[in-house]
């Protein structure tokens, strides 16, 4: 009875043993793993990281697709580095996946020649101009297959913008030894150009408003050219934009092409024939808005440039979207038509808004200011108005060179007057800052009034020119001043100031220009008879320009060379005979001359603190150099001085000129470009009152270029 038991036990183990065994979910279960075979060249931890993405899918889902997708994933790994006959498969085991590498040796790219197919004739590009669309190898030059056949459809592109449509190619590859073994290979491309493709002539039917002269030139036909493919297309579009910016909003064209092969002349005559139903000139019936909650319809219609029986007008239609757009309200904003009848066309304004109430937190470092700490809460769309309420705080948290803090509130009039052009502000202000020659507390407010005069549109304006007048009142009371020979100024000083910018910009972006110039001047006038304690005017003028000198292979960034100019003057009037310091100009910094601190460029007292001029000149040159995607470096020369008085021309002495040299690093980010630099002093001066000598060396991080 025993027996029987024990061996009804041991059956039941060794059944229970191989259910579990060869059960499909204990698979499932098991931990698996994987191995390579055949790698010589790579190590097991350096192909694990290749594939580390798929198999992570694999042990999720347990699905032999991603095996599938790793093995990919390791023979694109070995096609990249030159491994062009390499061949990976796998093997899979109850608990263990085999991946198996024939890794084959590495292809060294030769050469590739050019030639056209018939070696009698010639080629109409020259091979140097065809091998500029080749991609330059790298060190190594292993051999790319996709490469070079994206490379010579490059060159496809380029025969067809000169009318050889039938331009076509073959491609011979000449490997040592034979494959799989080969080492080096010679790449042959053969080029048919075949008949070049010309456009002889266009015509027009059902033109009754436009004639045919003033239609060739809107499809910028001035006789005969060469045809691209894809040009009747082109040209139907020109025409209907045409007609749709006259008022014909329902105009239909048709297109037709008539080829004529010429086979004594090698070419091709065309012909395109445009069909066109004009219909009649449409109206606007009725302008309705959808989709705003907060903000009033009268708000939205008032950015519209069209009202009920204009003309329709295609242009104006988009330049509304993009007004609607441009109020910052909207996530988007589309004006859709719909057909009404043959002479009326209805638009309705589609819109979503953005969050009215934003409530923001920063935390940041700089040079200048340490760290630096901020709240902001904005109402962008203040009772369904458009108008703005702003209110920020800002302070050092940790004091770098110099230490602020800063509240301020502001109220926004986008359309002050109802001018779509002039918006208006008035702000409050509170300012402490730390200096390191004094401290100063500036309370007052601030009214201002901007006007645009030209605004850069694409396709319309190139360049922007805006202008500002302000009037502001502020109480300037120096708390602390660091010279014992400078106790005068400390006290409160009442500057009563209006002031007037004017600006212009005509940079392709804001962020990383790359051709433009940028160029504004500030005027102050502070005056007795406004309730000023001072009398002065203040001006300062600021030139930037930008030029693009080439493309970078690894950034869409191209390499760009900057250089700007900086000039300030303050001049006392009437029974004023200083400047307060608070007033003066300082600098050296992040944005002027480099191998200064911020504010230390001198002339300095006797305890080595800047004290300010009546005048400053600040010029700089820079190169800027993409290495890779966003990534770049800089290499620039700074040189400036600041002028104590200035009563005439001949106080800005150039031999005062202190300088810097030096390189940056940056990486242009969504919030502008993020930048370290360092700076050279390479001829460091003494202070005639200590006999200390200037830094040779100054660093900076901060966020935006120097100019």
């Amino acid at each position: 009875m025993l027996c029987t038991a024990y061996i009804l036990n041991r059956y039941f183990f060794f059944a229970f043993g191989a259910l579990l065994l060869f059960n499909p979910l204990s698979l499932l279960q098991a931990e698996f793993k994987y191995s390579f075979e055949g790698n010589k060249k790579y190590s097991t931890s350096e192909l694990s990281k290749v594939i580390a993405s798929e198999w992570e899918k694999y042990l999720k889902d347990k699905d032999l697709s991603y095996v599938d997708d790793a093995a990919y994933a390791l023979l694109k790994h070995y096609r990249k580095n030159g491994h062009h006959f390499a061949s990976v498969d796998y093997d899979t085991q109850k608990t263990e996946v085999i991946f198996i590498v024939e890794e084959q040796f590495p292809v060294i790219l030769d050469s590739i020649i050019i030639r056209p197919e018939q070696e009698t004739q010639a080629l109409f590009f020259t091979n140097n101009e065809l091998k500029e669309f080749l991609t330059k190898p790298d060190a190594k030059n292993y051999f790319q297959k996709g490469q070079v056949e994206a490379d010579i459809s490059a060159i496809n592109g380029l025969y067809a913008k000169e009318g050889f449509l039938q331009m076509s190619w073959k491609i011979r590859y000449d490997f040592t030894p034979d494959p799989p073994e080969s080492q080096k290979v010679k790449v042959i491309v053969k080029i048919k150009e075949g008949p070049r493709s010309y456009l002889t002539q266009v015509s027009f039917q059902g033109n009754e408003h436009f004639s045919s002269s003033e239609l060739s030139s809107i499809v910028q036909f001035y006789g005969r050219s060469f045809y691209r493919s894809r040009m009747h297309q082109e040209m139907s579009s020109l025409l209907r934009e045409f007609y749709r910016q006259q008022g014909y909003a329902q105009v239909s064209i048709q297109t037709q092409i008539q080829s004529q092969p010429r086979p004594d002349l090698k070419r091709e005559e065309n012909t395109i024939w445009f069909k066109i139903k004009e219909g009649e000139k449409n109206f606007i019936r009725n302008i309705s808005v959808t989709g705003n909650e907060i903000t009033d319809s009268e708000i939205i219609l008032r950015e519209v440039l069209l009202r009920s029986k204009n003309p329709y007008d295609l242009k104006k239609i988009r330049r509304s979207e993009r007004n609607i757009q441009k109020t910052g309200l909207f996530l988007f904003a589309e004006i859709q038509e719909e057909v009404v009848d043959s002479q009326n066309v209805d638009l309705t304004i589609l819109v979503k808004e953005r969050e009215s109430r934003i409530v923001s937190f920063s935390l940041g470092y700089n040079t200048t200011y340490g760290v630096v700490g901020g709240v902001v809460y904005e109402n962008i769309n203040l009772f369904g108005t458009g108008r703005r309420f702003i209110f920020s705080l800002e302070s050092s948290i940790v004091s770098g060179e110099l230490s602020k803090s800063e509240a301020e509130m502001r109220f926004i009039e986008p359309y002050l007057f109802d001018v779509s052009t002039l918006e208006g502000e008035i702000s409050f202000f509170v300012i402490n800052e730390e200096t390191p020659t004094f401290t100063v507390f500036s309370p007052g407010f601030d009214i201002l009034m901007r006007k645009t005069f030209i605004e850069k549109i694409v396709g319309e304006s190139d360049f922007s020119l805006k202008g500002e007048l302000g009037y502001r009142l502020e109480f300037s009371d120096v708390i602390d001043v660091e010279d014992d020979n400078l106790e005068q100024e400390e006290g409160l000083t009442i500057i009563s100031s209006p002031h007037q910018k004017l600006t212009f910009d005509s940079r392709d972006n804001a962020g990383y220009p790359t051709e433009g110039i940028y160029s504004f001047i500030e005027l102050e006038q502070s005056l007795s008879a406004l309730g000023a304690d001072v009398d002065f005017y203040k001006t300062y003028f600021h030139f930037a320009s930008f030029h693009s000198i080439g493309k970078h292979k690894y950034s869409p960034l191209p390499i760009v060379w900057a250089w700007s100019l900086k000039l300030g003057v303050v001049i006392p009037f009437g029974d004023t005979d200083e400047i307060p310091i608070q007033k003066k100009f300082f600098s050296g910094g992040a944005t002027s001359v480099r191998s200064f601190q911020e504010q230390q460029l001198p002339p300095l007292d006797g305890d080595d603190n800047p004290v300010g001029g009546e005048g400053v000149f600040v010029a700089s040159s820079e190169l800027r150099f993409p290495i890779y995607e966003s990534l770049g470096v800089s290499l620039f020369v700074d040189t400036g001085q600041v002028i104590p008085k200035v009563r005439g021309f001949k106080d800005y002495r150039l031999s005062k000129l202190e300088y810097a040299i030096g390189a940056g690093i940056w990486y242009n980010s969504f919030l502008g470009p993020i930048r370290f630099d360092f700076a050279f002093n390479p001829d460091p001066e003494e202070n005639p009152l200590t006999g200390e000598e200037e830094d040779r060396f100054a660093w900076f991080i901060s966020i935006g270029f120097s100019f």
